[in-house]
């Protein structure tokens, strides 16, 4: 039960995973075997907020003891690699995201914007609560139709639905991506917004969110009836009243 989850479980659950000098190294090598390493379509996404990382290594322990290989930040980006591009391509491949979810999750900008790609590549997203929270502002909105997971109660039994939750998402190693603009015009249906306005768009929006802002412009002129609702669309990505209402201004008076 995850009342009983104290200082010494989150430690030994962190020194399975990375710590251990023997461990990290045979599960490092493990994964670089080209004919033993799982594909990264079979690989499950942890997302958490930096204050939970010990929580999140428990679930990422325990859920590849069930054989489930995870993909977890600070393990898996490698020395020199491109941390953002490695969250991106970790998504994009992604079985599933499990998203460790408590009150200090609300306030983290990188779990925004990893459910934020998870949702434009079609990743199914289950959130485990660890504590007696509920999402605020845009993960309400991300997280209002998902199926919770309750860890505070009985963790052995939350990782047993987990697991479960898991393995009815099926393989998505032929899993289609989202249709683009310029892919949709190559098929000989005519976009509703010109390339001109998504790279407009995303490179305003870049300003506010960072380098996921040309995903999330492709997914919304693929969904967009207008330029305007287009508009509309990225600007709820953007948190603050104030800078939608600049990025708006900013796109609007912008030639298209």
């Amino acid at each position: 039960m995850l009342k009983h989850f104290g200082a010494k479980d989150a430690e030994d659950a962190l020194q399975k995973s990375t710590l251990t000098p023997s461990g990290a190294i045979v599960r490092m090598r493990k994964w670089q075997v080209p004919s033993g390493e799982p594909r990264m379509a079979d690989r499950i996404f942890i997302s958490f907020a930096s204050a939970d990382k010990s929580r999140a290594a428990a679930a990422c322990a325990a859920l590849e003891r069930a054989g489930l290989p995870c993909w977890i930040a600070y393990r898996d980006v490698l020395a020199g690699q491109n941390y953002q591009g490695a969250i991106v391509h970790a998504l994009e491949t992604a079985k599933a995201m499990v998203l460790v979810f408590s009150a200090r999750t609300n306030e983290s900008d990188e779990v925004s914007k990893e459910l934020s790609l998870a949702s434009a590549f079609k990743i199914p997203v289950i959130p485990l609560r660890v504590e007696e929270a509920l999402p605020r502002g845009a993960l309400h909105y991300e997280l209002a139709t998902r199926q919770w997971i309750d860890g505070f109660d009985d963790w052995d039994r939350a990782m047993a639905e987990l697991v479960a939750a898991i393995g009815m998402t099926g393989d998505r190693s032929s899993v289609r991506k989202p249709v683009t603009a310029p892919l949709a015009a190559a098929n000989g249906v005519k976009p509703r917004i010109s390339e001109q306005a998504i790279e407009s768009a995303q490179t305003a929006l870049m300003i506010y969110i960072g380098p996921i802002a040309p995903v999330l412009a492709r997914k919304e002129a693929a969904a967009a009836a207008s330029l305007d609702d287009f508009h509309e669309r990225l600007s709820r990505r953007i948190r603050s009243s104030e800078d939608q209402a600049a990025f708006l201004a900013r796109v609007r008076r912008t030639p298209h």
